[in-house]
């Protein structure tokens, strides 16, 4: 009989912490809403996240009141300086590339976009800390630098109508 281990015990059953699931931890989730007509140029700011936290998924209802429009769901690092805020974009679509918002997505139907661009594997890549996740599309980390990250959406296409959106992020903190 052999003896296996999952991602959350170090190699051999090491008592290392993992770098994908931290020990004892607790889902935590930010709901963002935003109510409007984004266009191109915009950036929406989903949240703030530090670049060791453990991404779970990204979900996205809407409420179906545009008619045209799709978002890139992606990250950005995030520099506070000076009591200004700037956003340097890491990866645009990393979880979503033109995901749909002209029909309703339902909350309850928790539609999940977190690996909707086919960057992140649904099944492996969950529960990975945001500077892995980051290391999987355009950026270059082989360890954690350390940043505060924004999850944004960014419209692909213009949304025609005031829509409603919400947006949870789950996460595991990684303090």
């Amino acid at each position: 009989m052999a003896t296996l281990y999952g991602s959350a015990v170090g190699g051999a059953g090491a008592l290392e912490q993992s770098t994908r699931s931290p020990a004892h931890a607790r889902v935590r989730t930010t709901i963002s809403a935003y109510d409007g007509t984004p266009a191109t140029t915009d950036v929406l700011v989903l949240g703030y996240f530090k670049s060791s936290d453990h991404l779970v998924d990204i979900v996205l209802a809407t409420d179906g009141a545009a008619t045209a429009g799709a978002l890139n769901i992606g990250l950005h690092s995030v520099e506070f300086r000076d009591g200004a805020t700037t956003l340097t974009v890491i990866d645009a679509d990393l979880f979503a590339s033109a995901q749909s918002v002209a029909s309703a997505l339902a909350w309850d139907a928790q539609t999940s976009v977190f690996d909707e661009a086919g960057t992140c594997d649904d099944v492996m890549d969950r529960g990975k800390a945001l500077w892995v996740l980051a290391a999987l599309g355009a950026a270059s980390y082989t360890e954690d630098p350390g940043l505060t990250f924004a999850i944004t959406a960014t419209p692909s296409t213009t949304v025609d109508a005031a829509t409603e959106m919400v947006f949870a992020v789950s996460y595991v903190a990684g303090d």
